[in-house]
């Protein structure tokens, strides 16, 4: 990544999912939720077969949607990367939930960072009822 990233950063998130419909929606509210919102967000359906097609057409063009044959985690992830126009991308599993500023503190310490390749931040474990179990924080370059 070069200084000249962050003259006007842009930022894709991907989401891949495998018939998590169930917390998909939710994971992609945090996104719009987020204080420095991302310019593009992409869902890769590793072969689904519940309804994550139609129920992610409700969010239009906010949210590009490919589908592909069932291949795992990480393949949806490359998928993403390929698809990607932003110069900084993100991931967010599809059973997860972002923190408001999360791209806002990331791009934050990246730009007092430049060099960095990879960046990891708080993460808190929640029940489905919401309790939260630990949390810890981890870093990388």
């Amino acid at each position: 990544t070069s200084n000249s990233s962050f003259n006007a950063p842009t930022i894709t998130v991907v989401v891949p999912t495998y018939n998590r419909l169930r917390f998909l929606l939710e994971a992609i509210q945090s996104i719009f939720s987020q204080t420095r919102p991302p310019q593009e967000i992409i869902v890769i359906d590793d072969g689904s077969t519940d309804d994550t097609e139609s129920a992610i057409a409700h969010f239009g063009q906010s949210v590009r949607y490919i589908k592909q044959p069932n291949a795992g985690p990480a393949a949806a992830r490359n998928n993403g990367m390929l698809h990607a126009t932003g110069n900084f991308i993100a991931f967010l599993d599809s059973d997860d939930l972002w923190a408001p500023n999360r791209l806002e503190k990331q791009l934050e310490v990246l730009k007092l960072h430049p060099s960095s390749d990879l960046l990891f931040g708080l993460e808190s474990k929640f029940t489905l009822s919401g309790d939260e179990k630990d949390a810890q924080s981890r870093t990388g370059k």
